[in-house]
């Protein structure tokens, strides 16, 4: 686990606490009032269950939580496969199944929760880790979820609105990616893709501009989360689009020890 901190002449007033989750690992940011921040990832050797996750909650967080106060805002994240983005005039709260079995593997005991981005006009459509909320809730009290697709789209449909060419984003995980395509600030493309080499990560990058009929020697192209200039993914998308570069925004906290481009969920919420 790699544990980022800045000196504070107090580090217990913490305001808030973004906490982002999957099967494959968790990440958590926190912001305080008198300079400290707190920010951290620990990666699984291999996926977890449901059950494991609560588990590395309760060993990675809740510890730095209970250490920061009592009464701060938190916001969980569910990052997973398992979500889907619907038009909000085409959005029917009652078939929330409907929108995910054509993707997604589905159980009867499976629980569908949506974010509606009303100015987005959009409605993220998810399977949330049900014991995961209930482990927060138990342990912390009220607290806001989301999709972490939810947190990612607001951000870039707010920011990039004025922007009239058409921009790719993808946000890299250890193991899969979101593919975000924007238009004026209108949603053309959100997927996400599991990978295993640059390979993979190329193939999907390049059939989702090919599907879009998007020129690779035209279009800006943006990465961020678990990237580098120097590793290969980066390296695989600079060979076949023209102009590729780390995303930064300044509307976004700069978190000492943590590259802009970096953390880019847990910086929408604080």
């Amino acid at each position: 686990m790699t544990l980022q901190k800045t000196n504070s002449q107090n580090p217990h007033q913490h305001t808030s606490w973004s906490v982002q989750v999957s099967l494959t690992g968790l990440s958590f940011l926190s912001i305080p009032q008198l300079g400290q921040a707190i920010h951290a990832q620990e990666n699984f050797p291999v996926p977890t269950t449901a059950e494991g996750l609560t588990q590395a909650l309760k060993q990675f967080w809740l510890p730095h939580y209970n250490a920061s106060g009592q009464n701060l805002t938190t916001k969980v994240f569910h990052q997973s496969p398992y979500a889907t983005v619907v038009p909000l005039a085409l959005f029917d709260a009652n078939k929330g199944m409907d929108y995910l079995k054509l993707n997604t593997r589905l159980l009867k005991t499976d629980v569908v929760a949506f974010d509606i981005l009303e100015a987005q006009e959009l409605v993220v459509v998810y399977i949330p880790f049900t014991n995961v909320n209930n482990l927060v809730f138990d342990t912390v009290g009220p607290f806001e979820f989301e999709h972490s697709a939810t947190g990612i789209l607001r951000h870039l449909l707010t920011t990039r609105k004025s922007i009239k060419n058409t921009e790719v984003f993808a946000n890299i995980y250890r193991d899969s990616f979101d593919l975000i395509v924007i238009e004026s600030g209108r949603l053309i493309l959100y997927n996400n893709y599991a990978y295993h080499a640059p390979e993979d990560f190329l193939y999907y990058l390049l059939f989702g501009l090919e599907q879009l009929n998007l020129n690779p020697e035209e279009v800006n192209l943006y990465l961020s989360g678990e990237v580098s200039k120097a590793d290969a993914l980066f390296q695989s998308a600079y060979t076949y689009v023209r102009h590729v570069s780390l995303y930064t925004d300044h509307q976004l906290k700069n978190i000492a020890q943590v590259e802009h481009h970096q953390a880019l969920v847990l910086k929408t919420s604080l």
